[in-house]
């Protein structure tokens, strides 16, 4: 018998932070710093751009009944739009989530210098089966390890912080470091750090009084983390030497900060730090996994893609586990296709979001037309449409001075979706009881 248990508003928040403050955040803070005193202002900008296209989803979910990306394109307009959103943003997330445990197991690599011995792909495909396990547990179990990690990873970043408070260098605020020119490429790692605020679209079903607190969750969330990041990237360029930015390796962004402020039990600190992070990104890549299954679930109950029926198998708990089993075989052939590149890793998941948002905001113009003629909704449906455009721009951008191979991985997986999606259209079958 499936589980009756409903995400409350603060799990459903609880939920959305922990998605959206995963490896995105660390991994980010040495490219922004690099933009000198301007070093939040990817974030306020992606920020600012993302506020009406929040506006408008929290409105959607109370004028679309069962408000995940399938039913708010297929019903506003078409089938096949419900379809792209939700499959280009199912397989995207998948990219971050294999980020996040990629980061981890760097992580712990530096704190436990004897897993160097084992190669980290390896324990990153028995991290990925763990997580197919631990999300066939009923949703209230899930909800407690989500509250657990966001414990552990707001620990961390209070902590960075904290230090980069009592750390302050004054003349890094000096007008020499006043760099504008890597402010364009920076936008995509924004766009894929703020990535997880629409988590409560792929769960709509499983939140208590969703039309009320969907929206709730929504806004809160995305209120709590816009605060956290600016404080934490600003807090971190303030205690760091500059001049040394561009010799930090790649997964060494937390190593460099506590090197270049902490002189006293250095070593311990970084490995706590390390954990804590580490855990937050496990934590965030735990989340995807256990939201993301309802996307694939989505399509399987119209029948859209192969082995809907399997898809649709649910255990005792009520958890789809065959997604489970599909979101595990992308997350693998993320890994090992760019080689867990970091770059690559954000801008998939940065480019598939903002087609499922793009798509998802051009439905919100079409219910501003026919059904909600409100004064607010003609401003923001504009508003809307204009910052999904620039933010689409920013994400080709970031794949072109990133390489290449991020978009075809992408663009291989996206075609492979509409071509179940064209093969199943002559053969139209709706599993929903």
């Amino acid at each position: 018998m499936a589980s009756s248990y409903k995400l409350s508003l603060v799990s459903t928040i609880i939920l959305n932070i922990n998605i959206m403050t995963g490896a995105g955040l660390f991994l980010n803070s040495v490219p922004f710093a690099k933009l000198g005193i301007l070093s939040p202002m990817p974030y306020l900008t992606v920020a600012l751009l993302m506020v009406p296209l929040i506006i408008a989803i929290a409105a959607l979910l109370n004028y679309v009944q069962g408000g995940n990306f399938y039913t708010i394109g297929a019903t506003l307009l078409s089938p096949f739009s419900g379809f792209l959103s939700t499959w280009s943003y199912f397989v995207a997330k998948l990219a971050s989530a294999s980020l996040m445990i990629h980061f981890f197991v760097t992580a712990m690599q530096q704190v436990f210098p004897y897993l160097n011995a084992i190669n980290p792909f390896i324990i990153d495909i028995g991290i990925i089966a763990l997580f197919v396990l631990g999300n066939c547990l009923d949703m209230r179990i899930g909800s407690n390890i989500l509250l657990t990690f966001v414990g552990i990873k707001s620990s961390a970043i209070l902590s960075i912080i904290l230090i980069g408070i009592w750390y302050f260098r004054p003349n890094n605020f000096a007008l020499p470091h006043l760099d504008w020119t890597g402010l364009a490429t920076s936008l995509p790692l924004a766009i894929y750090a703020f990535a997880g605020f629409e988590a409560t679209l792929s769960m709509i079903q499983h939140i208590q009084d969703p039309q009320r607190n969907g929206p709730r969750a929504i806004l809160y969330s995305y209120a709590i983390v816009v605060a956290a990041y600016c404080a934490f990237q600003l807090c971190y360029y303030a205690a760091i030497n500059p001049a040394l930015l561009d010799s930090v390796p790649p997964f060494q962004e937390i190593a460099f900060f506590i090197q270049s402020t902490v002189t006293h039990y250095a070593g311990l600190l970084m490995a706590l730090l390390y954990i804590g992070i580490g855990s937050a990104a496990l934590g965030g890549a735990y989340g995807i996994f256990f939201s993301n299954q309802w996307n694939l679930y989505a399509l399987a109950e119209r029948g859209h893609v192969a082995i809907s029926k399997q898809l649709m198998v649910k255990n005792s708990a009520g958890i789809a586990y065959w997604c489970l089993i599909v979101e595990a075989l992308a997350c693998v052939t993320y890994l090992l296709s760019t080689h867990a590149n970091k770059f690559l890793l954000q801008d998939i998941s940065a480019l598939g979001g903002m087609i499922a948002y793009s798509i998802t905001i051009v439905a919100f113009v079409q219910l501003t037309r026919t059904k909600l003629k409100k004064r607010w909704a003609y401003l923001i449906a504009p508003l809307a449409l204009v910052s999904c455009l620039l933010m689409l721009l920013a994400c080709i951008r970031g794949l072109h001075h990133h390489g290449p191979i991020a978009f075809f991985v992408f663009l291989g997986l996206l075609i492979m979706g509409i071509g179940m999606y064209t093969a199943k259209k002559r053969r139209p079958a709706l599993y929903i009881s």
